[in-house]
């Protein structure tokens, strides 16, 4: 049988395995930036499962609440609101004294049915702002 001289095993490459390169942080925010590129067109396509896969790719590489924000998004958008719920956790967790994450989370919990989680969120965002409307008749609204 003829091979091609590509397909013979080289002195080189034989005799040492193939080694990973060392860590190069442009070349590893290139591929997050490209990962989240990926991940916003399978959103865009109703591809959740990618869209997932692209941002639990960039997570591994550098952690923030936005990307746990559209990762909370394609759990949502999947019919998942309690894994949404949680990823939206993640991100509040990050940004503390941002009452919209709260907000967002509390509308999850509420899909979610967990309403006393909901309540909870509610609290927090007003107890950030209270002078924030959405947060004080929201509280009001479902709160008792």
């Amino acid at each position: 049988m003829l091979t091609r001289p590509s397909d013979k095993p080289d002195a080189k490459t034989a005799a040492a395995p193939e080694t990973a390169p060392g860590p190069d942080a442009a070349g590893t925010e290139a591929s997050r930036k490209m990962a989240i590129k990926l991940a916003r067109r399978h959103l865009k396509n109703k591809d959740y499962d990618r869209a997932r896969l692209a941002l639990v790719g960039a997570l591994a590489i550098r952690d923030s609440s936005k990307l746990r924000v559209l990762l909370s998004r394609a759990y949502e958008e999947d019919g998942q609101p309690a894994r949404a719920a949680e990823q939206m956790k993640k991100a509040a967790e990050k940004e503390k004294d941002v009452a919209w994450y709260q907000l967002k989370l509390r509308r999850l919990y509420l899909k979610a049915e967990d309403k006393a989680e909901a309540c909870v969120a509610f609290k927090r965002a007003r107890k950030i702002e209270p002078t924030y409307v959405p947060a004080r008749n929201l509280a009001k609204k479902h709160c008792k």
